[in-house]
Order: structure tokens, then C-alpha cells, then sequence
């Protein structure tokens, strides 16, 4: 008996051992600094407990470039506290708690909008922050919301990157050092940027600095203007040092005890810079292409030297460089290589305890440290999918696929738990189709932006979902019900990118106006008792075509529609149906004009007649279509033109036209012979967006030749050669095309310049092209003002 409570104290004592020296990973890259080292020791050999499959992530900007320069959200960034792993959704707006022993969900938690950077744990708190504007406080363990503390001035929203957010998206991710937590918030310099040092536990505000975005600095080009930091990626801690990440450039450096802006060398360094950065005390690391790092003293921005390797792990006295192969270099002198190891750490390289782990193509390798620095694999385990990412914590080592798969492994052999994410079906009844039906009446599968206004109706909502191509967004003032419909709609398989549920009433509704090309209201009189919000209602409709669907009729709907036309007499059709109300808006907001041909119309003004562009301006709309269908800003092609609604923008060899108060693609017709090669890009152009060298020189372009294509109301007129094709503005589709004969000489002409006036095509025929030209007709002294350099490029 006396042995048998020995043995007890003594598995006791084993097991709290066990759990002190076990290391939680509780932010982004394990610390502050962002080192990717942990002291947590692992068992020497691992194996599979489980994996859990997720749908691959959908990175939040679009282009190549963008996604090389600002890689927030393209893996899982999962964190560890104890036997808890967190991790966050872009495209559901959620946080999710799994158990780390069986990947079981034990919690999770909504946000109004994506989360795109990595949480961080303390003291038994998570933090994160959303686009929705807000940094989040919750109950590690049970997920509840504790607090939540706002970045931005106001609760204004605007599409961003095809999402309904905050116009100040918290995008500078959270770091928690010394009992200190910094965010940032806004990424438009014009619009305001905040960043905070907050206390964590109660969110009281420490310091904030409001001003770093309107700072007169030198920009690219050594242009001053009033601009600034625009933070993009997970900060960093270096010292007494804080460093904002810029997304596209070298990272700001603000004091962390007072907030104050040290440095910011955007000029110095404009064709380098990225979201992220690691840092020692002295030096800090910051992306330059393709996961290559360049090296800058921490305490005055001064670059030490470039293109060390991939995103490296710190220690004391060694970097060790991620990539192909492992490069180590020397903490004091890193430009020297100390030794080069053959293993593939392209996705991720991290080190616990005396260990490298190593994650590329379909493996892991765990490379022990030996006692002379010298590096020796110790095993090497498949895995199915790419490395993204790797995190050690409480004896397990997490795995991140590019391919949106976590799999987890621990020191004891058992068969693994496979979990994968399965939909529930529903299929719908008769009226909700039929209801949904009579809202869209005779368009096929419309697109666009919808508000649903109270969602009470369900199955009306499900019918929308199913029945378009629509991105909806749901509000409704009962959050309980905002709640269980996320879960459920979630469940069905739509995400929040699809359907967007939020908690707001008709007078805090606060978005960017004329997104909506359908709003459905199911709560009309709640909107008719509030005459503001009314004219806020009609102010997100979309010009020209925006319709407003609502379930009321009678009497009591004439009341609401003539408080609506006293308002707003001009531009709304109306149409009684059985089971409601739909009202379009028809025309231009007043005030409102076109830009055609390429100084504005057809007579060369360079002027508009709008009046309703005025300062002060704010933003409406961002992201969301690639600038991959442009042509290249050097080459100097044809402007984009704006007519009722539609912008319309050449691309190398396409057209295509957006939608101008939402940024959606409305269609893109590639064509074969624009002639754009030789007019507006060259030879020194190539579709490598990764290449820092000058991509395309400048050359004269639309400013020699002119532009090629002319927008009017109905019709696109676009020059191939020898004759011009007339598009349907609506979708892109060739109607027609003409062609001038050439009598003397048999064939046709070739077009020159095109404009349009009434109902006239005007055609100049034929025309000499700026390459072609054999000699500069321009006096010595005018060739002499030239450089060798710009006199090259005219020849």
C-alpha cells in the first residue's frame, strides 16, 4: 500500500513535468520577434493522430504579384495554447477551436467579417483581428466573446476585395510583447491610418497613432506627397522597436513605448518590401520576391544585404535560411554561409528544441542540431499535399497543406482520425422558389451585390442563394438569429464570401452607397418609421438598374413608396405584383457624366462635366479583379472609358468592362489583333511580375498613337487592322464590324484614328506608327537636351 502511493506521487509529479515543459505556440511564428523557434522538444520519431480537410484557401488579393508581396491568408496560420488549436477563416468569418489530441471542433466563433491574419493567445484569452475593422477578444476555452475594440473612426463599410468590410480592415496583425498588444487598422493612407498599443486583458488604449498616414515623405520616384505606412502583415517586435509591415514595401519602424514614427524608407527601398517580417534585437528580415528576404539594421532601416535566402528562422547565434536546401548562416555575419543541408524546406522551416523541422513537396524532414551545429536528418515522413506551414506545441508537431489539410503528429503510433468537412442538403419548397422567382423575374442567374433587410424567411434567403450568382448580404437586428443562420448556411456549404450575415438595424446600417444591384426588404416598415435611413436605402442602389423588392402591398405600401418619391421623384419605375412591391431606379445619379474617347469625348476637352466628384472623397470599392487584363502602365495605352456605369479597359490583347461602383467584372473579350504590340507595350515587356527589374519602358503609346477603341451608350467601336468591330456594351458580343475600301489599290484601308459623335462614326484612315519612324525630326539643340538613354529609346 505505502508503494502503491509512492507510485501515484511519483506519476503525478511526471505529469505536471510533463505540462511545464511543455510549450504552447502562441502567435504567428511562435514569439514576438516572429523567430519560428521554440524551445517545446519533441519525441525523436513522430507519428500521424490526425488530419482534418479543409477547402484550400482563397488568398485575399487576385494578381501574382500582390499575392508574392502580401501572402496573408493563402495557408491555415494556426496557433497552439495548451491542448487547444486556433485557427482562422477568410472565407467563413469565423475562429475555430479544435481539440489537438483529436481534431474535434470544440468551439467557434463568429466575426463580421474575413479573418486573414493569425490569432495570438495570453493568459488564457485569444486575440485576433477581421476586416470587419475590429480586434476580438475571447475566452480561450469557451469561445466567448469578452470584448472587442474598434480600429477605424466609424462603423462605414465598403466592398473590399469583393467582401463588404470596414473601410479601415484591421490587416496590421496583432503582437503581444511585455504585457503590451499592438494592431493596426486602415490601409488607405487618405482615408486614415490607426495604429494601437493596447492593454490586453482589459483593451484599454496605451497610445494610438493616427497621423503616420498623412505624413509629407518622399514616395517611389522621390515624389513628396502626403501618404504613409499602409499596414498589411503580421507585426513584429525588435527591441524596443515596433515594426508595421506595409504590405508591398519595407516596413515602418515606430517607437512601442510611445507610438512615435522612427522611420518609415519607402523611397529609399521602393522596389523591395513585403508583409512579412522577422526580427532579432539589432536586425529585422523583410520579404523581397518570392519568399527571399532582404536584411536591414533594425535601429535606422539601412539595408545590410540582399537576398540572403528564403524566410529564416533566428536563433542566438545562427539564421537558418528556408528554400530548397537549408543555408546557415552566421548571426554576426550572415553574409557568410557556414553550410549548406539538401533538404526541401520550400514551404516552411521551423526549430523545437534541438531540431529543425522542414516542410516542402509531400514530406517533412526532422534534421537534428548537433552539439557542433553541424545538421543530420534525423527522419523523413510523407505527407500528402504541400507545406504551408508547421507549428510544434504540447509534444505535437501541426502540419499545414497549401492544399487547406491540418494533420497533426505526436509520439504514440495509433490509426490516424480522418475528418473531413460534409455538407448537409435541404431541399426547398415550392413558395420560396416561386417567391424568389417573382423577386428576379426574367434574369438568368443575375450577379452581382444583393441586401437582404430582415431575415426572418429563411428558405426565401436559400432560394436567392440557389437561384443567382448573387454575393447576398443579409442583415437583421436579432443577433440570435444572425447567429444560428451563419451555422446553418454554413452547414449548407455557403460560406460567408456567399452569404454574408450581420447584426444592424436600418439606422446603424453604414455602407458605401450604390453597391446593391437587388435589395430585399422583409422589414419595410422599419425603414419607412426612420426617413434617414430611407435615403440611405436608396442610396445603395445601383444606378441604372437597381432594384428594390419589398413584402408589402396595399395601402400601406403606397405610404412607404410615396415617402420614398418625395425624396427621390427622379428615376424609379414601379410594379405591383401579388406579393409585393419592386421599384428599379433607372439613369445616372444626377449630376453624373461619362468619360469617352481618350481626353473625355469628342472634342479633346480633357475636362468632365461631372459634378458630383468633389473633395472630399472616400473610398467605395477596392480589389477583387486582377490588373493582369491591363496593359502595362509604361507602355502608355488608351485610358479607361466610363459610360453609364460600365468601365471599359484594354488589356494586351483583351477588352473588358467593370462594373465602376463595384470593381466586378462584368465581361472580357479577348481579341486577335488590336494591334496594341509596337503602340502601346514592346519587346521589353514580359509577364513576369516577379522580376524587380523595369518591366516595359516607357514609350510614347496613346500620347503618338492615339486610341484604338471608342465607348458609346450602346456600342463598343474597337480598331483590329484593317477593320472595326462594334460591341454590345452589355456583354461583349461583335454585332457588327466595318471596313473602308481601298479602290486604288484593291483590299481594304487601314484605321487610324476613330471617334464618335450622335450617330456618326468618324474614320481617319491610315497612319504612321512611332516605331516605324526612321528619322527624329527635332533640331540639335533639342537632341542635345536629351539623355543617351531617352534619345536611344525615340530612336
Amino acid at each position: 500500500m505505502k508503494h502503491r502511493f509512492r507510485l501515484r506521487i511519483y506519476c503525478l509529479i511526471l505529469v505536471l513535468a510533463s505540462s511545464v515543459f511543455a510549450a504552447d505556440w502562441p502567435m504567428w511564428r511562435y514569439d514576438a520577434g516572429r523567430t519560428a523557434s521554440s524551445p517545446e522538444e519533441l519525441a525523436s520519431h513522430l507519428y500521424l493522430q490526425w488530419t482534418r480537410t479543409y477547402t484550400p484557401r482563397v488568398p485575399v488579393w487576385d494578381d501574382s504579384l500582390n499575392q508574392d508581396l502580401m501572402p496573408l491568408d493563402s495557408v491555415f496560420e494556426p496557433i497552439v495554447l495548451g491542448q487547444r488549436l486556433y485557427v482562422g477563416f477568410n472565407e467563413q468569418d469565423k475562429v475555430v477551436a479544435l481539440d489537438l489530441n483529436t481534431g474535434a471542433e470544440v468551439w467557434s466563433f463568429y466575426a463580421d467579417g474575413p479573418i486573414r491574419l493569425p490569432p495570438a493567445g495570453y493568459h488564457g484569452r485569444l486575440y485576433f483581428t477581421s476586416d470587419d475593422g475590429y480586434l476580438y477578444c475571447l475566452s480561450a476555452a469557451r469561445g466567448e466573446l469578452l470584448w472587442r475594440f474598434r480600429g477605424g473612426p466609424s462603423n462605414r463599410m465598403n466592398l473590399g476585395n469583393k467582401r463588404m468590410i470596414s473601410s479601415w480592415p484591421a490587416r496590421g496583425g496583432l503582437v503581444i510583447h511585455d504585457d503590451v498588444l499592438y494592431f493596426a487598422a486602415g490601409i488607405w493612407p487618405f482615408m486614415g491610418i490607426f495604429i494601437y498599443a493596447l492593454e490586453p486583458e482589459p483593451g484599454r488604449e496605451i497610445w494610438r497613432n493616427d497621423g503616420s498616414g498623412a505624413e509629407y515623405t518622399v514616395q517611389p520616384h522621390n515624389s513628396p506627397a502626403f501618404a504613409g505606412v499602409a499596414p498589411q502583415g503580421s507585426m513584429a517586435i525588435s527591441g524596443d522597436r515596433l515594426l508595421v509591415p506595409s504590405g508591398r514595401s519595407v516596413p515602418a519602424c515606430f517607437h512601442r513605448a510611445t507610438g512615435e514614427l522612427l522611420y518609415y524608407r519607402l523611397a529609399n527601398f521602393n522596389k523591395t518590401g513585403g508583409a512579412f517580417v522577422c526580427a532579432t534585437d539589432q536586425l529585422f528580415f523583410n520579404h523581397y520576391r518570392d519568399r527571399g528576404t532582404d536584411l536591414y539594421d533594425a535601429h535606422n532601416g539601412d539595408m545590410v544585404a540582399r537576398n540572403l535566402g528564403n524566410y529564416p528562422v533566428l536563433c542566438d547565434h545562427v539564421f537558418y535560411m528556408s528554400g530548397d536546401s537549408i543555408l546557415v548562416r552566421h548571426a554576426k555575419n550572415p553574409k557568410q554561409i557556414q553550410q549548406t543541408l539538401h533538404v526541401d524546406a520550400s514551404g516552411d522551416l521551423i526549430k523545437s528544441g534541438s531540431r529543425l523541422y522542414a516542410g516542402g513537396v509531400g514530406k517533412i524532414t526532422a534534421i537534428s542540431i548537433q552539439s557542433d551545429g553541424g545538421l543530420v536528418v534525423d527522419w523523413v515522413e510523407q505527407i500528402d499535399g504541400t507545406i504551408g506551414r508547421l507549428v510544434t506545441a504540447s509534444g505535437k508537431l501541426v502540419a499545414v497543406t497549401q492544399e487547406g489539410k491540418l494533420a497533426v503528429f505526436g509520439n504514440k503510433p495509433r490509426t490516424p482520425v480522418i475528418i473531413e468537412d460534409k455538407h448537409k442538403t435541404w431541399t426547398l419548397g415550392r413558395r420560396a422558389l416561386e417567391q424568389a422567382s417573382s423577386i428576379l423575374g426574367t434574369d438568368d442567374r443575375p450577379a452581382g451585390y444583393a441586401l437582404i433587410s430582415g431575415v426572418q424567411d429563411k428558405e426565401l434567403l436559400a432560394a436567392l442563394t440557389q437561384s443567382t450568382d448573387y454575393n447576398l448580404i443579409a442583415v437583421d437586428p436579432d443577433a440570435k438569429r444572425i447567429s444560428s443562420l451563419r451555422t446553418l448556411f454554413h452547414e449548407w456549404g455557403y460560406p460567408s464570401s456567399r452569404v454574408h450575415f450581420l447584426q444592424a438595424t436600418p439606422t446603424s446600417l453604414n455602407m458605401a452607397p450604390y453597391f446593391a444591384s437587388l435589395i430585399v426588404l422583409n422589414n419595410a416598415e422599419e425603414w419607412r418609421e426612420a426617413p434617414a435611413a430611407l435615403d440611405k436605402l436608396y442610396s445603395l442602389l445601383r444606378p441604372y438598374d437597381g432594384r428594390l423588392w419589398m413584402s408589402m402591398k396595399g395601402e400601406p405600401a403606397h405610404r412607404w413608396l410615396d415617402q420614398l418619391r418625395a425624396r427621390h421623384e427622379v428615376g424609379l419605375t414601379v410594379q405591383e405584383w401579388d406579393n409585393g412591391l419592386l421599384l428599379e431606379r433607372k439613369g445616372p445619379v444626377p449630376g453624373t457624366s461619362n468619360w469617352t474617347h481618350q481626353y473625355g469625348n469628342i472634342s479633346n476637352t480633357v475636362k468632365s462635366d461631372d459634378e458630383q466628384v468633389r473633395l472630399p472623397l472616400g473610398l467605395l470599392w477596392f480589389g477583387g479583379v486582377s490588373n493582369l487584363d491591363v496593359l502595362p502602365r509604361h507602355g502608355h495605352g488608351p485610358p479607361e472609358q466610363i459610360v453609364d456605369g460600365r468601365l471599359f479597359i484594354q488589356g494586351v490583347n483583351s477588352l473588358s468592362a467593370r462594373d465602376v461602383y463595384t470593381g466586378r467584372l462584368l465581361w472580357k473579350r479577348d481579341m486577335d489583333s488590336l494591334g496594341t504590340f509596337g503602340q502601346y507595350y514592346d519587346n521589353s515587356y514580359a509577364l513576369t511580375h516577379l522580376v524587380v527589374s523595369t518591366n516595359q519602358v516607357h514609350i510614347p503609346g496613346a500620347n503618338a498613337r492615339g486610341t484604338n477603341f471608342v465607348a458609346a451608350n450602346d456600342f463598343l467601336y474597337v480598331i483590329q487592322g484593317d477593320s472595326c468591330h462594334v460591341l454590345d456594351v452589355r456583354d461583349g458580343r461583335t454585332v457588327k464590324y466595318f471596313a473602308v475600301a481601298d479602290p486604288e489599290n484593291g483590299g481594304v484601308r487601314e484605321w487610324g484614328y476613330i471617334g464618335v459623335t450622335g450617330d456618326r462614326l468618324i474614320v481617319g484612315l491610315d497612319f504612321v506608327p512611332f516605331s516605324a519612324a526612321s528619322s527624329l525630326q527635332m533640331s540639335d539643340q533639342e537632341k542635345a537636351a536629351l539623355s543617351t538613354k531617352e534619345l536611344s529609346r525615340l530612336k
